[in-house]
């Protein structure tokens, strides 16, 4: 599907967390694909506190369920 784009597997080592560097390698990830005409990212995690960190990255959640036809976090509009 145009438009659309999954990322996942971002993860940083307990040692590193809180310090940015996921949320740095998310955002030009997301940055790139939006230069390139997407607007909607399925977004992989296997922790809870996940979908806070892409809240604060900008995007947000259409849904959280795999089943839905409109799951995925949809891009934030660009300031």
């Amino acid at each position: 599907m145009d438009g659309i784009t999954e990322i996942g597997g971002i993860g940083t080592l307990p040692i590193l967390r809180r310090q940015g560097f996921g949320a740095a390698v998310t955002t030009a990830l997301t940055t790139h694909a939006r230069d390139h005409g997407v607007l909607t990212f399925f977004l992989a995690y296997a922790e809870e506190v996940v979908p806070c960190i892409y809240g604060r990255l900008g995007l947000r959640a259409r849904s959280t369920s795999p089943a839905s036809a409109d799951a995925g976090y949809a891009a934030a509009p660009r300031a």
